[in-house]
Order: structure tokens, then sequence, then C-alpha cells
């Protein structure tokens, strides 16, 4: 029992299809041939001018329709489907829309967005009304054309009225389904007029979802404070000077969208949800000039759009939210003036804060340098910046940098009074250092290499060497990046930010080696090893390296040169400045490590990517060819992973030569090898006696080799 999506596929496996979403041409009929697919269950159909034919009635166990698109004529035949219990008609208006939905009494939901609304062409069909077991109906309706007999359908629990006019007695009979559980009223005030919405809504006491979005209302009923089960309000782009609750009112209330009202006093009404758990908020389109500090008391908030505003700083105290997790600052000045641009780099960052037992102080600096918070920083010692340089976003990084550099003069100031004496341990390479030399020597600051008795201040080299640890006692007055891992460890402050939990080794090397920054990764690496990284991970580093395409064999040095002997050291060494790629043939070369792991990394890495393109990249090929050449089961399990029900696909792989554990699949209808370099099939091609197609495109076979291989597989479609 599966999904189809291609009626001809559907058609070769009549008995299993159970569900068809098919796109139709313009214009087409939709094949009665699909009448063999007697257990369909759901049928989604999109296209322009399609039809269904009537014959589809026999399709009996049809539970599911959705029609999508513009429809030629009305589809008639589900009025003869017994089982029928959920319909939606998603589209343009048709030219007719029986009354006839009394044949389908046992409807569970029914959905039409052709709007009855100013259409002098379709009549409202009046028969919806007599769907007693209906529990859930979406219209596009006038609401004159549902008082009172929309009062009938007691089991609805959802309910969409849309794109209509207000009626008083309509909105009375809407307030009546006690069962409802969702209601959505969204842009029902035609020509300005407002929404009727009557005290009686109150007694929707079982309703959880409200929608009132655009409705033009200017104020709220009263009664709506009695609707304690409420968990999602959407007040969107209404009139509303205030709202007519207060705290404590919505207990269970999780998502509140107060998007496109500009008349609230958004800080002071928000002050009415304090009590409520809040997880969604949304505030885009208000116009706000600063962030609202009541946020900040949303504890379990998790969501929240600041979008098209005028926002301009975000508090540093948002860290302090422990679950949020999105945050939009598109058109807002804060996406112009800082790297914050659409949230996402804020995202990303609360994410690994999150993650991460790491203090107020340390959560808020990062953040603080993310959004060029200076006038914050300022106040920030370069003790509480040191850490944020081994964060895994750039620009935190970078603004670190700047952020401690700022910090200079303050720092080489303060010593000038006498007998201060300054010690540079190692070497000076690099402009921090060096800009620090120069401004202690412009200000007579006695200088000294090596570790005094009257030594007061430290300035660390790249290659601090063995006196490092003296040095710790002592006060630091600059620590140069390429030596701060080091430094850190020293002091015991983390350089990776830890999970509260453990995670998969592997992803966190995938994350590490998807980001950009060659330093970072190399360094996050090593640190990962000196962790305590398993040494079985070794070839899935290797291959994870490979699938990412990292082109510098720094990293694979640093990676591998725990685990290797020295003669595979060499051959690293010897290979610096080549890729990956080139690395894995020094192994497969050398016979350094475990061909067969490092071919079943490969496989474990590659076999679900599926081939969007006619040809593999060089990763790609280099993966699958490690698997062929090791043969045996290693190379049954790589043709098994290209296999997808009849069919093989090795295109592009560029092989020349056909496994020979391919053999074994000889029950395959098609085979595309395409792209591979062959002059030959091999003779035991000839038992693959199921074959229906064989794509060999792209290869390097004479005429004589074509006219022999069509002779000799005169019932298959040969492509050249």
């Amino acid at each position: 029992m599966a999904l189809y999506t291609n009626i001809k596929e559907a058609l070769q496996n009549p008995q299993d299809v159970t569900h068809l979403n098919l796109r139709i041409d313009y214009g087409k009929t939709l094949t009665d041939e699909l009448l063999a697919c007697k257990h369909l269950r759901t049928l989604e159909l999109t296209g322009h001018y399609y039809e269904v034919p009537d014959a589809f009635t026999q399709l009996k166990e049809l539970e599911q329709i959705t029609f999508r698109g513009r429809y030629n004529r009305f589809p008639e035949f589900i009025f003869g489907l017994p089982q029928l219990k959920h319909l939606c008609f998603e589209g343009y208006s048709m030219t007719n829309f029986p009354d006839k939905f009394h044949l389908l009494p046992q409807l569970l939901s029914l959905k039409i967005s052709s709007s009855f609304v100013n259409n002098p062409y379709l009549k409202f069909p009046e028969s919806i009304f007599s769907l007693t077991q209906l529990k859930q109906l979406y219209l596009y309706a006038d609401m004159r054309n549902l008082h009172p007999k929309l009062g009938q359908l007691k089991q609805l629990e959802q309910f969409e009225l849309s794109y209509s006019y207000s009626h008083q007695e309509a909105m009375e009979t809407i307030c009546s389904l006690t069962n409802l559980q969702t209601l959505i009223l969204s842009n029902n005030g035609h020509n300005g007029q407002a929404l009727h919405l009557p005290d009686s809504v109150g007694n929707l006491k079982r309703l959880k979802h409200l929608s009132l979005q655009n409705n033009h209302l200017p104020n709220l009923p009263r009664s709506l404070r009695k609707l304690t089960a409420l968990e999602t309000l959407q007040l969107s782009n209404g009139k509303f000077t205030q709202l007519s609750f207060q705290n404590g009112d919505l207990p269970k209330l999780t998502t509140l969208a107060l998007e496109q009202n500009k008349q609230l006093n958004i800080s002071s009404e928000l002050q009415k949800f304090i009590a409520s758990p809040i997880i969604d908020l949304n505030l885009k389109s208000n116009s706000l000039k600063q962030f609202p500090p009541v946020v900040l008391q949303f504890k379990q908030l998790q969501k929240l759009n600041l979008a098209n505003n005028k926002i301009d700083h975000l508090p540093l105290d948002i860290v302090d939210l422990p679950e949020l997790n999105q945050l939009n600052t598109t058109k807002t000045p804060l996406a112009h003036t800082t790297e914050a641009k659409s949230g996402k780099p804020i995202n990303k960052l609360l994410a690994l804060l999150r993650k991460n037992n790491s203090s107020q102080q340390f959560r808020k600096v990062n953040l603080a340098l993310l959004l060029n918070d200076w006038q914050y920083l300022k106040e920030v010692t370069p003790q509480d910046i040191l850490p944020a340089l081994n964060t895994p976003q750039n620009v935190v990084r970078e603004n670190a940098l700047i952020a401690l550099e700022r910090h200079f003069p303050n720092s080489t100031e303060g010593l000038s009074a006498k007998p201060v004496v300054v010690t540079m341990i190692g070497k000076n390479k690099g402009l921090p250092i060096n800009k620090t030399y120069q401004k202690l020597k412009e200000q007579g600051i006695q200088i000294s290499r090596f570790l005094q008795t009257t030594t007061t201040h430290v300035v660390l080299g790249t290659e601090p060497g063995e006196k490092l640890g003296q040095a710790q006692d002592m006060q630091v007055a600059w620590v140069l990046p390429q030596h701060l891992r080091s430094y850190l460890q020293q002091i015991e402050v983390p350089y990776l930010m830890q999970e509260d939990q453990p995670q998969d080794p592997l992803q966190s090397l995938e994350e590490l080696l998807l980001n950009k920054d060659p330093q970072n990764v190399a360094l996050g690496l090593t640190m990962m090893l000196e962790g305590g990284i398993p040494e079985e991970l070794l070839y899935d580093i290797v291959i994870l390296a490979l699938k990412k395409n990292y082109p510098p064999s720094q990293t694979a040095k640093k990676v591998l040169e725990r685990y290797t002997s020295e003669e595979f050291r060499a051959v690293l060494r010897k290979h610096s400045r080549k890729s990956m790629v080139n690395i894995l043939w020094a192994f497969q070369q050398e016979r350094l490590i475990d061909q067969k792991k490092l071919a079943l990394s490969a496989l474990k890495f590659f076999k679900n990517e599926p081939n969007r393109y006619y040809y593999f990249n060089t990763l790609q090929r280099t993966a699958f060819e490690l698997c062929f050449k090791q043969g045996g089961e290693v190379a049954s399990l790589a043709l098994e992973a290209r296999i997808q029900e009849d069919a093989l696909e090795l295109t592009g792989f560029y092989i020349k030569e056909i496994p020979p554990e391919l053999r074994q699949f000889n029950q395959l209808k098609h085979i595309n090898l395409g792209g591979n370099g062959l002059r030959t099939l091999p003779g035991w091609f000839s038992e693959f006696a199921a074959l229906e197609k064989l794509d060999l495109t792209n290869n390097m076979f004479n005429k004589n080799e074509k006219n022999y291989l069509r002779n000799s597989f005169p019932n298959v479609r040969i492509l050249f």
C-alpha cells in the first residue's frame, strides 16, 4: 500500500495503490485505466481545465478527494462514492455547483474555496446543511446564505468563513454551534464594514482556536474572557484601541497574533497575557520604535516576530528567555545596521547558547557582539570577551577581536606607574602583539623577555611554550587568537560549547565541516579529538570531509595524525596541499587503513542521495569506486544502494568495467549505465532475462559492439 505520483508507475502495481497525487496536463481528461486501482482511498488532482470521467464512481473505497486548480466541469461522480468522508475543492470557480450534497450523508469534512460572494454564476448549494455528520466546514460564502440552516450542523468542530459580508443573525447562528473547537472568521469586513461579533461567542466553551483576522473590528466582546480553553488567538489587522481581557483570563493561551494593530499600546496590552503560557507571539508591523520590555516576562516564549517595525536595538536580556529559538527581525533597522538580518544568525546563536551550560554574562557578550552593541561591550572586561573568540559564528569572533583591540588603550595606560614590568612570552608574530608592544614602548613601560619577580603583566605570543604554566598566576594583558586554546584550557574556560546531553559525534563533526572558516574547523576538530573522539570514527571523519568537499588537507592532518603511524604522516605531508580526494587515494595506494571500513563509510554517507544530475561529481564517484574496488559484500551493498524497485541507476560513475557483483541482481528491468566509459558488456549480462530497458548513452561502444548488443537483446530497448 503506497503513494504514487506517476500514472505509469501506478498502473504497474494497481493493487498496491491507495494514494494518488497527480498533476494533469492542460485540458486533459484523467485516464479511466486508473479504475484498476481498486483499493484507492485518497485522490489528489492538480491542473487547469481538466476532467475526471464519471466512471470513477466505480472506485468505491475512495475516502478522500482533493481537487486543485481550475476545473472544466463539476466532477459529479463524487456523489456515487459511499465511503467518501473528506472532500476539498481548492481553486477557481466553476460554471455550476450541483446542489446534491445530500447524497453524501457520511461526509465528515468539506472545503470549498470557490467564492460564492458576488458571483452570479454560482448558487450556494443549500444541501450542504443536510450533512449533519459534518465536523469540518470551510467556505467562502455570503453569511446571508448561512442563516438559519447552518444551525443544523450541530457536530461541527471546525468552521472557517472568509471573504463574506457581515450579517448579525448569521453570526448568532455560528455562535450557537457549541461543539466548535476552531473558528476562523477572516477578511469578512467588506467595504470597511466591521464584522459583527456578538456576546454569545462566549458560549463556545470548547473553543481552542479563534481567528478574527482583517475584520475591521474596533473592539472585542467581554464575553471572550469566558473562553478559558482558548489556545490560539489571531487578532491581526484589526482596529482595536484596547483588548477586553485581564491578566489570567486565558490560562491555556499559547499563540497570540497582534500583527498590524498600530492603534494598540502593545506594551500595555501584553500585560494582560503575562499569566498565559505564550509560546508564539506575533508583533509584526506595529510601528514599534522600542522592544517591548514586557516580552521578557514570557519565559516560555519560543517564537517572536518583530518584522516590519522600527526597533533598532534588542535588549541583551533576551538571552534569558530559555526556550526562544525563532526571532524574526526582517524589515527593521536591526536588519540593516547589524548582522542580525532576518534573525537567522540570532536564532543560530540562541540555539548554541541554549545547548551550552554558559553563564548569563557569556550569553549577553555573544549577543552583544552579534548585534554590534559597542556601548555594552565597552563596560565588559577583556576576560569576559575572550571566550567569545570560540563561538562558531564568524561575525561574533571578528567582533570579539575588534572589542579586545578597543581595550588595548585601557589595559596599557594603566601600566604607566613604576616599577611595572611587562613580560612578553613567545614570538612576536601578528599585528595584535606588535601593536601592544609598540604602545607599551611608547609609554615607557619596562618590557622583559623573561619572567621576573617584578613581573606584573604577561603578554602571550604565538609560542609561549613551557612558560605558559608559570604565567598563569600573572595578569594577562593580551592573548593572541592563535594561542587562545591553550590559554583557555589552563584557566578552565571551555573552548567549544558543550551540550547538555551527549550528541552523536558524527552530527557535531558534520556541523563543523559545514563551517566555511578553515581555521575554526581545524581547531574545532583538534579539540574534539582531544575531547575523545572514538578511533573507529576515523573513517567516517574522512568520508564526511570528502562529502563536504573541504579542500585544504590541514584539517585531515590534524584529525588523522592522532591515530596514524609515522609513515602515514609522511604521506600526509607529501599531499599537504592536495584535496581530500587525493588523500583518500593515498589511503588506497598505501593500504594504511582498513579499506573495507573506508568503503562502508563511503556507502553510508552516499547511498541515500538521489542522482539529481546526469553525472555524479568527483566526490560521489570516488566514494562509490572505493566500494566497487573493494568488491564482494561491500560492492554488492553499493549496487543495492543504487537500486530502487526494479531499476539500477549507475549513471556518470565512469567505472569503465561492470562490477561482477551486479550479476546477482539479474531480475532488474531497467539499468542505466550512461557515462561510464564502457566499451563492452560481460558475457554474463545475457542472464538478465527480465531486462526491458538498457541505457548505455555516452559510453565508448563501437558500431560492431552496438549491433552485437542489439542482436543479443532483441526485446530490450537499448539507448546508445
